[in-house]
């Protein structure tokens, strides 16, 4: 069944497993970072978002989605805005700084596993 919500439907959202907070060790000052920061982070940071106004537009939408999600099991997003933020996940316009990057592996599965609804 799909239910209309105006721009999407519900067969268009993939849901997202929140992982719980991850430490990033003792060689980064043991800064513990949240699924909705390692989000805003890419969705802010990495250039590919703010290729254009559409895709901008896109970006803050979706920050704006997970972060109401925040002590949530699970966020679900418009298969558009999961499709923004796996490519900024999977494929960076930067690398990936490999000392941080290992600490953050449960959010990129997360988003890269996140199932359709």
């Amino acid at each position: 069944m799909t239910i209309d919500l105006g721009r999407v439907t519900l067969a268009d959202m993939h849901r997202i497993s929140i992982p719980p907070p991850v430490n990033l060790g003792p060689e980064l000052g043991n800064e513990t970072v949240t699924f909705s920061q390692f989000a805003e982070t890419r969705l802010t940071r990495d250039q590919k978002a703010g290729k254009d106004m559409t895709t901008l537009f896109l970006a803050k939408e979706t920050l704006d989605i997970i972060k109401a999600a925040e002590g949530l099991d699970y966020v679900s997003i418009p298969e558009l805005n999961y499709n923004l933020l796996s490519d900024l996940v999977k494929s960076p316009s930067a690398p990936y700084n490999p000392q941080v990057a290992i600490a953050l592996i449960p959010f990129m599965r997360a988003i890269v596993n996140a199932q359709p609804e």
